[in-house]
């Protein structure tokens, strides 16, 4: 059984339901791996407290490159997120100890190239050394994995062999493990759910606000914003209502939600899903959606929607700052069932297709567990 420690020393107890705590999970769970999460004790970690096959979790005091310097050679895969100066060279110091280990790392781009080596941001000396060392870790990196296409095919940093696409998934076990069975279009509920930190500029909930001011009548459905809100983001609600009474009982703010069975709930029922957001390198609201049967509503600016949408044939798309576009498709969709039919379908095989974990990391398990790159 080959040893996976993961290296992501800010993990609270929300991490263990994204990306940083399935994918380690799902390789120890389904592909054999023993694995381990270093990080520092910032949280109560109740996710996983009763499932067997949890990573196990190594609590440092100080800093994980002591970890590395002590356990190094004993670790088969060393896994890393985003390209930062410290991934990097807390990947570096991993080959330099452990030659023969396999350095994995997953980023998390939005842009064309890594900000890390981005020209004009910073002075001559500090790019020099910026470059070089990003340059250093891509050569002894054994693996980076992209969450969508455009980033993928516009990295030439590393040689093709070291590269995978590895949209985020979501493991369909986990719904049926905690009871929920996904709804068909016709058992939905009339509900438009968005799934976000409400008040922040990056999620832009408040464009949802916008759109509905422009639409007269919205019959029996419901807005529903699921998430923690800022206060702001509570009295512009509030305000909405008093000023747009005939919305007046369609706006719901439900909180953060912490019961994964009791967000999942929410997701089965909702026909609708929206992620109005600015930017995001992913979007793991909307793979969610996918899977629940929700037709999917996203802002064409974020890098990850041409993935999630399949170029618009799974979704639609609309512009992040244009509430008139957002109007226009939400009350085409309140009124068209067939369409809402449509989209759901095509949104549930796309997300089988590309999506559907653990099935969709068997590439990852298999590069993992080669030793090597493949050329």
């Amino acid at each position: 059984m080959k040893r996976l420690d993961l290296i992501f020393e800010k993990l609270v107890n929300l991490h263990l339901v994204k990306d940083v705590g399935q994918i380690p999970y799902l390789l120890g769970k389904y592909f054999g791996f023993s694995v381990s999460i270093v990080c520092r004790e910032n949280d109560r970690y109740d996710y996983f407290t009763d499932d067997p096959a949890a990573p196990k979790l190594i609590f440092v005091r100080r800093s994980s490159f002591f970890h590395l310097i002590i356990k190094a050679r004993k670790i088969d895969v060393l896994m890393l997120f985003h390209i930062r100066h410290k991934s990097l060279c807390q990947g570096i110091l991993f080959k330099l100890i452990n030659p023969r280990g396999f350095l994995y790392l997953k980023s998390d781009l939005k842009e064309d190239a890594p900000p890390f080596v981005e020209r004009g941001k910073r002075n001559f000396i500090s790019q020099a050394y910026n470059e070089a060392l990003y340059s250093l870790f891509c050569r002894m990196a054994d693996l980076v994995s992209f969450e969508t296409l455009r980033v993928y095919n516009a990295i030439k940093s590393l040689p093709e062999y070291k590269k995978l696409y590895l949209p985020n998934g979501f493991d369909v076990t986990l719904p049926d493990e905690i009871g929920i069975i996904p709804k068909a279009v016709s058992e939905k509920k009339d509900i438009i759910l968005c799934v976000a930190r409400h008040g922040s500029q990056q999620k832009n909930s408040e464009l949802l606000l916008d759109a509905l001011e422009r639409i007269q009548d919205m019959g029996s459905w419901q807005l529903i914003f699921v998430g923690p809100a800022t206060d702001e983001f509570s009295r512009r609600c509030k305000t909405f209502r008093r000023e747009h009474p005939r919305h007046a009982d369609k706006i719901m703010l439900a909180g953060e939600i912490r019961d994964r069975k009791q967000l999942f709930g929410f997701y089965n029922d909702a026909k609708i899903f929206c992620l109005p957001s600015r930017w995001e390198s992913w979007g793991i609201v909307c793979t969610e959606a996918l899977f629940f049967g929700c037709a999917l509503i996203m802002t064409r600016e974020v890098v990850s929607s041409p993935d999630l949408t399949d170029n618009g044939r799974a979704g639609l798309l609309a512009g992040n700052e244009n509430a008139d576009e957002w109007a226009d498709i939400l009350r085409a969709l309140m009124n068209d069932p067939k369409k809402l039919e449509y989209l759901s379908t095509e949104g549930k095989k796309h997300f089988d297709s590309l999506f559907a974990w653990p099935k969709a990391l068997e590439p990852l398990a298999q590069r993992l567990s080669s030793g090597g790159a493949t050329r």
